[in-house]
C-alpha cells in the first residue's frame, strides 16, 4: 500500500466524505476513533443541507434518528484552515447538536488552539481527527487518529 492524501485518493472533499458514509468499514473506523460504534446503531449520512442551503459534510444519527454528531472535513488541501474550523460551529447549531468532529490531514498549532478554545469556552465539544490514507487495494483505506479531544473533566 502507498500513502496518499484526500486530493490524490478522492479528487476532493465531496467524494471523500461520500466514501466515508458509503463504505461501512471506513465509517466504522471513524466512529471507533471517536469512541462511538455502528453496533450501537449509529448511521452516517452525507451532504445534508442547512436551512440556508450550506452543505454539512456528514451527520451521525442514533437509532432514534436524533443527530448526535456533525462532521466537517477539510477540503483537498489537507491542512485544517480557519474557515472549516469555524463553520462547523454553525452546522452544529443548525443541526441542534453540541458534538462535532473536524477531519483533516493535519493542523497547525494556531488552529488547534482555536479548537481547544471552543472546547474550553463554549458548550460545544469538538474533536480534531487526522486522516491517514493508503492506496493499493480496490478502494482507498482510511485510518483516523484523534489529535485533540474535548475535556471530560
Amino acid at each position: 500500500m502507498k500513502r496518499s492524501d484526500i486530493k490524490q485518493a478522492f479528487g476532493g472533499e465531496v467524494p471523500f466524505t461520500k466514501f466515508i458514509a458509503e463504505d461501512l468499514e471506513t465509517s466504522k473506523r471513524l466512529l471507533t476513533a471517536i469512541n462511538l460504534s455502528h453496533e450501537d446503531g449509529y448511521s452516517v449520512t452525507p451532504e445534508e443541507h442547512t436551512v440556508d442551503s450550506k452543505r454539512v459534510d456528514l451527520v451521525v444519527r442514533d437509532t432514534e434518528g436524533d443527530v448526535t454528531l456533525v462532521i466537517e472535513s477539510q477540503d483537498a488541501s489537507g491542512w485544517l484552515d480557519s474557515i472549516h474550523a469555524s463553520k462547523i460551529t454553525y452546522y452544529m447549531y443548525d443541526r441542534g447538536c453540541e458534538d462535532g468532529v473536524l477531519i483533516c490531514e493535519d493542523a497547525d498549532e494556531h488552529i488547534k488552539g482555536f479548537v481547544k478554545w471552543i472546547n474550553d469556552n463554549t458548550p460545544l465539544r469538538l474533536t480534531l481527527v487526522s486522516v491517514v490514507i493508503f492506496e493499493g487495494g480496490k478502494t482507498p483505506h482510511c485510518e483516523f487518529i484523534p489529535l485533540l479531544r474535548p475535556s471530560d473533566i
